[in-house]
């Protein structure tokens, strides 16, 4: 059976009649009508048997890449990326409209929007890339000391390969519906300004897909009045009162983290992370008015069962910047093995609310498990953080820092949502800041100044404080061993953040 569906690049009757040449011309210039067999005939990808795969709602799909840049699954071919990505996913969700092929489909793991970008930037002749034939940047490669925020935003490049995830073949047209592994939901990421795309992110983990309403949602500029709700989110709710997954759910409803001594069960791993690491984490999430997001940078010992978080790394990036995400992934996945470290997580902010995950994080952070789990000896867990720095219902001024891990749910259950759980972690101090921390601090001022979504750190942020005493007061619960180097520290900080406007 062959499907064919309108291609999401598109592609009109000017392209039709046109040669091959000037369709790569058309391709390259307009970003739209770029093929498999383009990508295909420059090297890029290559066709062999099960080399393209979808993840969707916990399954995965692989399928088979011919010669003619079409796509075959048993008995059935698919003439586009779309076409087979719209078939997968309405055998799981029968209510999905469209594939977003070419940010659904992985070929050796990486998204095929990702392919695409790098081909495009191989093509310009000034193109830093245009001799350059490496395959997208891969980061190779969970606490409830936290507190208490909610809107995803999603770290790229988990790597695939450690994944011992089992895949499935594509069923054909016949096959009835599949039972939704886990229970997660569809890890949907990519939320900016509060606003959410069903179609922008979700498999997560990409930080450059972006569709037609990126630029409206994803980017500040000048000719939008940035706004945002001081009073935050509404109250978190119980996981026990959210039941069976639904599309009348607002998938941004924020759920209280359980504790696992609830379950019968211990944590199934310690946490450590450096005092330098929340640090910059919490410096980082102080910055803007909108969300970010970040990697956790460190070493997991199989043994002990115990994972040491060394570093984070702050994405200098916009989310949908599908141009600079794969610069600043490549540039976090060198210093990330230059300092013999693993990708063990990723953190995000919550500006305005508490630090509890939404329906949408419970289901990016199953999605990331489930990727990078791998298992036996190969096995790696992977962690969450969330950073509400402005919760104005928090009564002290730090900012709240909460860790959480996602089980699936009751087996008796298996179409509730994954059950969010609350990770005790202990902080080990650092005896003095680096030098690095300092640069990363000016590196990360310099990218949101001048930006509508910059704090106004001068501005009252509540009983006659300001911002920046607010920022201060919260660094200051995050200094190393050494405290002589707290009122210089914040001098620092006051002085960067001053220059910022």
């Amino acid at each position: 059976m062959k499907y064919d569906e309108e291609e999401d690049a598109g592609t009109s009757d000017e392209e039709s009649s046109i040669s091959s040449h000037e369709k790569r011309w058309y391709a390259l210039n307009k970003s739209r009508g770029v093929t498999l067999s383009m990508l295909m005939s420059d090297g890029m990808i290559k066709p062999g048997k099960r080399v393209l795969s979808i993840d969707y709602l916990g399954r995965q799909f692989v399928a088979d890449l011919l010669d003619n840049g079409k796509i075959k699954t048993h008995d059935n071919l698919y003439n586009t990326p779309s076409a087979w990505a719209t078939h997968c996913k309405r055998i799981v969700n029968p209510d999905k409209k469209s594939g977003c092929g070419w940010a659904s489909v992985k070929y050796g793991g990486k998204k095929l929007d990702t392919w695409k970008s790098i081909w495009c930037r191989k093509q310009r002749p000034h193109s830093p890339y245009s001799n350059n034939r490496s395959s997208p940047a891969s980061l190779s490669g969970e606490n409830g000391h936290g507190e208490n925020g909610s809107r995803v935003s999603t770290p790229r490049g988990f790597d695939d390969s450690r994944s011992d995830s089992r895949f499935i073949d594509s069923p054909r047209s016949t096959s009835s519906p599949l039972t939704i592994y886990n229970g997660n939901n569809t890890a949907i990421n990519k939320p900016f300004f509060n606003l959410y795309c069903d179609e922008i992110q979700e498999e997560a983990l990409n930080l450059s897909l972006h569709h037609e309403s990126d630029e409206n949602k994803n980017v500040i500029t000048e000719r939008k009045c940035f706004t945002f709700d001081k009073n935050g989110a509404k109250p978190s709710v119980k996981y026990e009162s959210i039941g069976k997954r639904s599309l009348d759910i607002d998938p941004n409803t924020l759920v209280e983290c359980e504790f696992f001594r609830s379950y019968g069960k211990l944590q199934p791993f310690t946490i450590t992370i450096t005092s330098n690491a929340v640090l910059l984490m919490d410096y980082h999430c102080h910055l803007t008015h909108s969300e970010v997001v970040g990697y956790l940078g460190g070493k997991w010992d199989s043994k002990s069962q115990h994972m040491s978080i060394r570093q984070i790394y702050p994405c200098r990036c916009r989310l949908g910047d599908k141009e600079k995400a794969p610069l600043i992934e490549e540039e976090i996945r060198r210093q990330m093995s230059h300092a013999g470290l693993s990708l063990v997580g990723w953190y995000h902010s919550h500006p305005h609310s508490q630090a509890d995950p939404s329906l949408k994080d419970i289901g990016c952070q199953m999605s990331y498990q489930l990727k990078m789990k791998g298992s036996g000896s190969s096995y790696l867990p992977c962690l969450g953080f969330i950073v509400a720095p402005y919760d104005r219902k928090k009564i002290k001024d730090n900012s709240s820092v909460q860790a959480y891990w996602v089980m699936p749910p009751p087996e008796n259950r298996p179409s509730d949502y994954g059950v969010p759980m609350l990770m005790k972690y202990s902080i080990s101090q650092n005896e003095s800041i680096s030098e690095d921390l300092l640069s990363e601090m000016k590196k990360l001022i310099e990218f949101y100044k001048g930006s509508l979504d910059i704090v106004d750190y001068g501005e009252e942020w509540r009983d006659a404080k300001t911002y920046i005493n607010k920022i201060q007061a919260s660094l200051s619960t995050r200094l190393p061993t050494d405290q002589s180097e707290k009122g210089s520290l914040m001098d620092f900080v006051k002085d960067l953040l001053l220059k910022s406007k």
